[in-house]
């Protein structure tokens, strides 16, 4: 590493607060610090499991277990956990089933140790990694709330890295991988899209031509896999429609100003409608906004960690029910920040937020959760900065150009 300062500032704070986490953990077990993972692990791996029952009859789209509009993943998405579901039926289910079900908890296993290795590896592939930031990642607020959720992005994730270590490859061969690796990506999790921003900054239209197709063809053919086929697509359609409605106002544990709007609706105790939807339309007016902002600055930016923090704060602001999992979008960032860095005031600050993200120590007041408002908000000030400095370089450089 480089920046030696910075990684050490980094490894050093970050093993003080895991072990702290973890002394605390087990002086109370059952406590505070369960909070690390979501509602403390009373419904653990649901993402995992929800999904193998859903797709025990091949029926996926019309399952109303739980309701039609948590079937809103692509076909593709559902024939990889079809391939989990050789070890017993999960027809008939429920979620509290499976968890006495040895052959249900295999399957989770295997799907797990897949995800994750699966995930470290490519993080391997963009930067060299060490025992210790390994160590530090497997021991994250994000990671650990991730993995017991049992979320498929885990993989979403890992294809995303993968696109960005190879998608400069000398070798073609390499590079339409890569490309590929995008669109398996953006087919299981939508929003890494933003990614091909980069092959439109470096003028890449036929790469741009061949996701284009691939996607669709890996979005659309695997409709055939399940009953109905192609007549599923309406349903899937309405599906999503309903669970965006549903999840309009989503807020805890996510990413969002709308965290922030409900805490002060709940502080006022101004518990109107008018209140409240006025409050979330205004911070989803700012997020889309920055949003904006962040995908045009994108062609301004020359720093590599910076670029992809740009598109990976709309991945986890944007969407309507997005979940705290999407941290591991920033692992990347991160990592790059400390292989390139040097010390500096603001990259100090910089270090400072991304530890906050990662920080797996629990602290409540008044039911409230403030750990994942002390995280949201470090990245949303981290999403500001960025904005900040990349347009003030974007008018440096025209000033520069214009006086030339």
């Amino acid at each position: 590493m480089s920046s030696h300062n910075l990684y050490t500032v980094f490894t050093t704070v970050m093993t003080v607060v895991i072990v702290v986490f973890f002394c605390l953990l087990f002086i109370n077990p059952t406590g505070t610090q369960l909070n690390v993972f979501f509602l403390k692990t009373n419904d653990f791996f649901a993402d995992f499991f929800n999904p193998m029952i859903y797709v025990a009859d091949n029926d996926v789209y019309h399952n109303t277990l739980n309701g039609l509009h948590h079937k809103i993943y692509f076909p593709l998405t559902y024939m990889m956990f079809s391939l989990f579901s050789g070890f017993m039926d999960y027809s008939g289910l429920t979620l509290q089933d499976t968890y006495s079900s040895h052959p249900a908890m295999v399957s989770c296993l295997l799907f797990t140790v897949f995800s994750v290795f699966l995930f470290i590896h490519s993080l391997g592939r963009l930067v060299r990694l060490d025992a210790k930031l390994i160590a530090i990642i497997l021991c994250s607020s994000v990671f650990l709330f991730t993995v017991e959720r049992g979320n498929p992005i885990f993989i979403a994730a890992a294809l995303a890295v993968y696109f960005l270590a190879y998608k400069d490859s000398e070798s073609r061969r390499t590079r339409i991988l890569a490309l590929t690796a995008l669109c398996v990506a953006v087919v299981l999790k939508g929003y890494p899209v933003v990614l091909g921003l980069y092959l439109l900054r470096d003028r890449q239209f036929k790469a741009i031509g061949y996701c284009i197709v691939v996607t669709l063809l890996l979005a659309f053919l695997p409709f055939l896999y399940f009953k109905g086929g192609f007549d599923n697509i309406p349903q899937f359609i309405s599906n999503v429609q309903e669970h965006n409605r549903l999840f309009d106002h989503a807020i805890y544990p996510r990413f969002g100003l709308t965290v922030f709007n409900s805490c002060l609706i709940d502080v006022l105790h101004a518990y109107g409608e008018e209140y409240r939807s006025l409050g979330f339309t205004l911070t989803r007016g700012i997020v889309v906004l920055m949003a904006l902002a962040s995908m045009v600055l994108f062609f301004f930016q020359r720093t590599p960690w910076k670029r992809i923090m740009l598109l990976m704060a709309i991945v986890a602001y944007v969407p309507s029910d997005n979940g705290f999992y999407c941290g591991i979008y920033f692992l990347p960032a991160l990592l790059l920040f400390l292989r390139d860095e040097v010390p500096s005031k603001r990259n100090y600050v910089y270090l400072a937020l991304f530890i906050l993200l990662l920080n797996p120590i629990q602290v409540t007041s008044g039911g409230h959760a403030l750990t994942w408002l002390i995280s949201n908000a470090a990245i949303f000030v981290m999403w500001a900065m960025l904005i900040s400095e990349t347009l003030s370089t974007a008018r440096l450089s025209k000033a520069n150009i214009t006086t030339k």
